[in-house]
């Protein structure tokens, strides 16, 4: 392009950010020439910065911007990217400096204090919001019960203008949650239209208290989740007794592959030998049953029976789907394979995983599981 102009820079910067070509765009940012960036490149920017956690960058663009360009969008941009990233003071500032707040605004102020447990802050700028929104009222909700404020949460449920089923089950899971399960059972009682965050939150409640008796009630219309939930926890018996007791017509091979998928991290691999037959005839078809049943057999060094179980799979050219997952960023759909060797940034990918992502999901008490009998479509075989 012979000329540009503010138009054509802003352009191309907002075309390499919406393909996720960050360094492009960044680069032709700085190309700009004195007195031809423009509030639209500088927001936009700024909004690339704070989405890939370069909060200090975004601090200093948007510190050199005068206030009198900043939009709407550049100023809640700014703000969630400060709360998001646990700046809760640099939040407030650019809070208080905003001339007309947004409910986006609102709400992520709220919640940013809400996830540390400053819970009288959050309400003091909850009472002065102009339009409390149903997800600011959720928030707030959640935030007494995480500090056992719980008359406080239930007389603002009960202001509640109007009721759905989020602020419903947002009720129910932090009671329950919370330890206080026969109060959230009082209120999931209530609930006309009951979700399966509700449903779930109950269970695991009850499951968690040893309380068999009055979780299967509960469980009667979520039998996977009750299963998945006994066998997790340990109660092997109590989870076939479900299966061995509940109605045919709600026995099918999501119920059962939640059993063997449970039950499967205790090494219960008498499960298996309980249900095998069962479980695959269900749904002849289907890889999933056999993948399951596969991976406890060899986990247990049954290979005699996992022998059998890849002949039956050829026998009947059954075959794995090599499992997948999907995001969709600014347009662009991400797809990622297991053992995926092909992606574009496969890796930073890794480095994340490895530096990032793993330490912290240790750090919460988990092991990661990389055991699979079946890897690939191939070894399916």
């Amino acid at each position: 392009m012979p000329e540009r102009d503010k138009v054509s820079y802003a352009s191309m910067i907002s075309i390499y950010l919406k393909n996720d070509e960050y360094h492009k765009a960044e680069g032709l940012y700085f190309e700009i020439p004195e007195g031809m960036r423009s509030i639209v490149a500088d927001s936009a920017m700024v909004d690339a910065y704070a989405k890939a956690g370069e909060v200090d960058d975004a601090v200093q663009l948007f510190g050199r911007m005068p206030d009198r360009e900043k939009n709407v969008v550049t100023w809640t941009t700014v703000i969630t990217g400060f709360a998001r990233n646990g700046l809760i003071e640099e939040a407030r500032d650019a809070f208080d400096r905003m001339p007309l707040k947004n409910v986006v605004v609102w709400t992520s102020m709220i919640k940013a204090y809400v996830e540390i447990d400053r819970v009288d802050e959050a309400f003091s700028l909850f009472c002065v919001m102009p339009e409390q929104n149903l997800y600011a009222w959720s928030i707030m909700i959640s935030g007494l019960l995480n500090v056992n404020r719980v008359d406080e949460a239930k007389e603002l449920f009960d202001s509640i203008p109007w009721r759905n089923a989020i602020s419903w089950t947002t009720m129910v899971t932090g009671l329950a949650r919370n330890g206080m399960t026969e109060l959230a059972r009082k209120y999931f009682d209530q609930m006309l239209n009951k979700d399966t965050a509700a449903w779930n939150a109950m269970i695991t409640a009850y499951a968690e208290e040893g309380r068999m008796e009055s979780c299967q009630p509960v469980a009667m219309l979520h039998y996977s989740c009750l299963v998945d939930i006994l066998g997790r926890a340990g109660l092997v018996k109590e989870a076939v007794k479900v299966v061995d007791e509940m109605p045919p017509d709600k026995c099918d091979s999501v119920v059962l592959q939640s059993l063997i998928g449970g039950c499967r991290l205790l090494g219960a691999d008498g499960v298996a030998d309980h249900i095998d037959d069962e479980l695959i005839e269900l749904d002849p078809a289907c890889s999933g049953g056999y993948v399951l049943l596969a991976n406890l057999y060899a986990a247990t060094g049954k290979w005699d029976k996992f022998a059998q179980l890849r002949k039956k799979m050829k026998e009947r050219e059954v075959r794995k789907v090599p499992g997948f997952s999907q995001i969709e960023v600014n347009g662009k759909t991400h797809v990622f394979l297991v053992r995926d060797g092909a992606h574009s940034e496969l890796k930073e990918i890794y480095k994340f995983l490895d530096e990032k992502l793993t330490p912290e999901v240790k750090d919460l008490g988990y092991e990661i599981s990389i055991l699979s009998a079946f890897s690939t479509q191939s070894d399916a075989l």
